[in-house]
């Protein structure tokens, strides 16, 4: 059997050097040795696949709050076998939650994105994979439901980078996915993986009502190189997402450059405003907080996230936009230690600084 351990290490920082703690690495040992021994494990919930029963080979990890108990869970992505999905317990103890929460597909999980894409305030989920990808609604107690087919993600070749953005600002989070090369294997013909090349990035647009529509090649979405990392940044500060690719060629070939795309929005009267966060009694950057911004009565939130995309991170200011309201905001800040921070009418088209 061909077979690629899963390895995770987790340190921490005691304000002058990193030490290992040993409890997440024995979390995920114990969860793989779960997953070698169990008899029922196939690939995507149905099926066989030839990486179905191999320890995943980790990604990217993702930490998030997935149900609002105030400590950072941890989400790792996993080529060649299952995602795992880890529980943060009181004292940096990690259970395996992955069939608890709903997440027990296998596929080749290559990056991840948290945001909320629905509205309700919880984190949602979205894993690219290089068979598909998954899409994960928050439930809001503490499972989440698979809805990429819901949602109609897809086609798409093999996901790598993926984000969460407004890349329109009309206050709805869209998401866009980076793909490389056509899916390859070692281990001989597999019909799953026989299909057309597609490395077209793909870009769906949040209609605000639960769904999305696919607006790959149309908006903001013309790079066709073998890409991998993807990070988001408003890198000109105009109050709209722009985007940076990590091209690269794949079992060798030739050399495709970095690509950055420039957001030029289609609506002039659209309006933002942009969040840092400046921890204190947490950390600096405010990493696990959880930002409402409330426009005429809507709100909008976001997670300021570790670890995200895929060998990538995006900037962890966090950029709401407003579509046509140019009212002032109200904002509301829920920093990891449960400290609440609110800031009333402030002004858009701005960057705000928001210290603990």
């Amino acid at each position: 059997m061909f077979n690629l351990p899963g390895t995770a290490r987790l340190f921490l920082n005691n304000g002058q050097k990193f030490v290992e703690k040993a409890s997440l690495r024995e979390a995920v040992a114990a969860a793989l040795q779960v997953q070698q021994e169990s008899p029922d494990l196939d690939s995507f919930g149905h099926g066989t696949h030839p990486y179905a029963r191999v320890s995943g080979a980790f990604f990217q990890p993702i930490a998030f709050d997935y149900d609002n108990d105030g400590r950072m869970d941890v989400l790792l992505t996993s080529d060649f076998g299952a995602n795992l999905f880890l529980k943060n317990e009181r004292g940096l103890r990690f259970r395996d939650v992955t069939t608890e929460v709903g997440m027990d597909y296998f596929g080749s999980g290559m990056g991840v994105a948290v945001g909320d894409y629905d509205g309700d305030n919880l984190p949602d989920v979205v894993v690219t994979n290089s068979l598909g990808d998954f899409v994960y609604r928050n439930n809001g107690n503490g499972t989440f439901s698979s809805s990429s087919e819901f949602l109609s993600f897809g086609p798409t070749g093999v996901g790598w980078g993926v984000s969460f953005l407004d890349y329109d600002s009309d206050g709805h989070e869209d998401v866009y996915i980076v793909n490389g090369d056509n899916a390859r294997t070692v281990f001989g013909p597999d019909p799953k993986l026989q299909r057309p090349l597609l490395r077209r990035d793909n870009l769906y647009r949040n209609l605000g009502d639960g769904t999305f529509v696919d607006r790959s090649g149309i908006d903001m979405c013309s790079d066709t190189s073998t890409g991998f990392p993807l990070a988001v940044s408003d890198f000109d500060n105009d109050g709209d997402p722009d985007i940076f690719i990590g091209n690269a060629p794949i079992f060798g070939g030739t050399p495709e450059s970095n690509v950055l795309l420039k957001n030029t929005p289609s609506h002039a009267d659209t309006h933002y405003v942009s969040i840092r966060l400046k921890g204190v009694k947490d950390n600096s950057f405010g990493i696990g907080s959880k930002v409402s911004v409330t426009s005429e009565g809507t709100t909008h939130t976001r997670f300021v996230t570790l670890g995200e995309s895929f060998h990538s991170q995006n900037s962890s200011t966090l950029l709401f936009g407003l579509g046509t309201n140019a009212h002032p905001v109200d904002i509301r800040v829920e920093w990891p230690s449960g400290i609440i921070t609110e800031r009333k009418g402030v002004g858009v088209d701005r960057t705000i600084t928001i210290t603990q």
